[in-house]
């Protein structure tokens, strides 16, 4: 959620809250088509969605996706220079010279782990260390405090350090 929003925000100031609605906002017709599909959904069960529930409405995948190349050196479809450079390298202000093409593929590492575990496939052969570490510095590029956050409360590291046991055994004796 703190991606969607920091990437949402970033998209949407000075500008207008439904940014993709905008004629200087262009889409790759896959992105597009998402987006469309939402808000179409959306219309079945709300008359006029605002802004905000489409945001919400939106898969992760569609965040993740403004990350990539687009079309590289086309002049309305390079993700990089209408999305990245402009507005969403803005969205992680803690991101130190972060680079949009490592951005995008940790977030699509994410993403992918985020999916298995909701169609209940397993993880375990995914490098979960990596993935933890990439959220959690993720989440600090967004704002300084949502890694501490995040860190605080999860139990995502005693989980792991039973991972071995349960895979060698079947079993967890923690």
């Amino acid at each position: 959620m703190a991606v969607r929003n920091a990437l949402h925000n970033t998209l949407a100031n000075g500008r207008a809250e439904a940014w993709w609605e905008l004629s200087e906002t262009r889409l790759l017709n896959n992105d597009r088509a998402i987006l469309d599909e939402t808000i179409a959904k959306l219309e079945r069960r709300i008359s006029s969605p605002s802004p905000g529930q489409v945001v919400a409405a939106l898969p992760f995948g569609f965040w993740t996706r403004l990350l990539d190349k687009g079309i590289p050196r086309d002049p309305l479809l390079s993700y990089e220079t209408a999305f990245w450079q402009p507005r969403l390298v803005r969205a992680f202000p803690h991101g130190a010279n972060l680079k949009r093409k490592v951005l995008f593929t940790e977030l699509t590492q994410i993403r992918e782990m985020r999916n298995r575990i909701a169609h209940h496939e397993p993880i375990f052969k995914m490098p979960l260390e990596t993935i933890k570490t990439d959220i959690s510095r993720i989440a600090g590029y967004v704002h300084v405090d949502a890694s501490a956050i995040m860190n605080g409360c999860s139990r995502v590291a005693t989980v792991l350090a039973r991972k071995q046991s349960a895979i060698t055994h079947g079993f967890s004796s923690f």
